[in-house]
C-alpha cells in the first residue's frame, strides 16, 4: 500500500476511536452532574449505548487489523516482485574503485567455486585489500572440498614488459601462496600488442564486473556490473575459456624463459 494510504487509515481510524471515546466521557460526566443535554441518553437507556461504543471499539480494531493483514500481503508481494526485477535486471553502473572492489569482494564471499579475471595494462591489479579477500575465500572453499578454480589472465604486450612487472606479479601470488592456495592458482599471459581493453572479473557462472581501462593520465574507474545474470555471463566463461585461455602461455614458463635471457 503507498505510504499516503496507510496515513490516512491510520488517521481515520484514530479519530473514529478518539470520537466513540469522548462520546463515552460526555456521557459519563452528564449523568455525574445530570446534564439535560437532548443528545444524552436517559440512565435506562445506557446499556444499548455502552454496548453500541463497545462494539464500534471492536469494530475499529478489527477492521485495523484486517488492513495490516492485507497489507502486510501486498507488501510482500511488491518486495518480492522488487527483487525479481533486481534480479532480472542485474545491470549496475560503478563509478569507482573502492565501489568496483567492495562490490567485486561481496560477490566473491558469496562464490561457490570459481574465479576468472583478465586484466589489460601494465600488470596484475587490484588492491592487496581486494588480494586477501579473494585469498581467504578461496581458501575457505578449498578447505571445504570444493575444488575452486583462480584463472587470471594478464593481457600484456611481451616484447615491453614493464621492469617491474615480475616483481608485481610474484608480490601478488605471494599472498595467495601465504593462504595456501597457489595450487589452485593459474597465471597466463597473453600476448597483445595493443594493451586496451575492458578489465573483466567472472564469478562462477553468475556474475560479471567489466571495468574500463583508464588512460594512463586519468586515476579513474568506470565498471558495469551484471549481477545474476547466468545467461550473459555463461557466454563470457565460454569466450575466456576457449578463445583467451588457449592463446596464454603460463606466467612460469614466462618467467623461467625470461630469467634465461642475458
Amino acid at each position: 500500500m503507498h505510504p499516503s494510504l496507510k496515513i490516512l487509515r491510520t488517521i481515520l481510524l484514530g479519530l473514529l476511536t478518539s470520537l466513540v471515546g469522548i462520546f463515552c466521557i460526555v456521557i459519563t460526566l452528564g449523568q455525574f452532574f445530570n446534564w439535560n443535554a437532548p443528545f444524552l441518553p436517559n440512565k435506562g437507556e445506557l446499556e444499548p449505548v455502552i454496548l453500541g461504543a463497545i462494539a464500534t471499539l471492536l469494530v475499529g480494531v478489527g477492521l485495523e487489523q484486517s488492513f495490516h493483514f492485507v497489507t502486510d500481503r501486498q507488501d510482500d508481494r511488491l518486495n518480492d516482485l522488487e527483487l525479481l526485477v533486481k534480479e532480472s535486471i542485474g545491470v549496475r553502473y560503478l563509478k569507482t574503485t573502492d565501489e568496483i572492489e567492495s562490490t567485486g569482494l561481496r560477490l566473491i564471499g558469496a562464490a561457490d567455486r570459481q574465479y576468472r579475471t583478465i586484466v589489460y595494462g601494465k600488470g596484475p591489479k587490484g588492491s592487496p585489500r581486494f588480494i586477501e579477500g579473494l585469498a581467504r575465500k578461496f581458501r575457505q572453499l578449498k578447505r571445504m572440498g570444493k575444488g575452486p578454480e583462480v584463472k587470471a589472465v594478464i593481457a600484456v604486450d611481451l616484447q615491453n614488459i614493464p621492469t617491474s612487472f615480475q616483481a608485481e606479479v610474484d608480490k601478488r601470488y605471494a599472498m595467495y601462496k601465504k593462504h595456501g592456495i597457489e595450487d589452485v592458482l593459474s597465471i597466463s599471459l597473453l600476448d597483445i600488442k595493443h594493451v586496451i581493453g575492458c578489465d573483466i572479473q567472472i564469478i562462477d557462472k553468475k556474475h560479471m564486473v567489466l571495468t574500463h581501462t583508464p588512460f594512463p593520465s586519468h586515476d579513474m574507474q568506470r565498471s558495469i556490473l551484471f549481477e545474476n545474470q547466468p545467461i550473459i555471463v555463461a557466454d563470457y566463461v565460454e569466450w575466456f575459456d576457449n578463445h583467451i585461455l588457449p592463446k596464454t602461455i603460463p606466467y612460469s614458463t614466462w618467467k623461467s624463459q625470461h630469467n634465461q635471457t642475458p
